[in-house]
């Protein structure tokens, strides 16, 4: 049994039914073998084998290295395009916002604190009533607990 401060890597080692994890069975790099590794071949010498080990390790090495380069790096210098499609331009009782969520078909839209805060300074009264009990869940895990709702008398999309 090994000591309670070894690290056990159980990577590329399935599962069993019963549940205990056993080596990953690959072949043998010169003979394609099952039965036993490059190390034990016995159409192998040792140098072949090492060679052979070290091949492998440089071609695993290479194609890490290329997804790597799958990925963009951004340049903070450098302007960004938006491909935008999920926001509108909108008036609510006539203070313009840029609306994430606003579906004109929907009986209820969420809006932002912050554009309900920024009609208040402008002076508009808002009809605002307490509610409770109301959830929203998203696409991902997080919910958003609905604690008020606002009327607003008119919402004009513009296009």
């Amino acid at each position: 049994m090994a000591p309670a401060s070894a690290a056990v890597d159980t990577r590329g080692t399935p599962s069993t039914s019963s549940g205990d994890r056993r080596p990953a069975r690959v072949s043998c790099l010169k003979c394609r073998s099952t039965d036993h590794q490059v190390w034990e071949c016995p159409r192998c010498t040792s140098e072949e084998a090492a060679r052979l080990l070290r091949e492998l390790h440089e071609r695993r090495e290479a194609r890490r290295s290329e997804g790597a380069r799958k990925f963009n790096i951004v340049d903070p210098t450098k302007r960004l395009t938006s491909d935008d499609r999920g926001s509108v331009a909108a008036a609510i009782d006539g203070i313009a916002v840029t609306a994430l969520m606003l579906d004109t078909g929907a009986n209820t839209s969420l809006v932002a604190r912050g554009v309900l805060e920024a009609m208040a300074q402008t002076g508009t009264v808002l009809r605002v009533n307490p509610v409770a009990g109301i959830t929203l869940s998203s696409a991902g895990k997080e919910t958003i607990n609905v604690t008020s709702i606002v009327t607003f008398d008119e919402v004009v999309l513009i296009t």
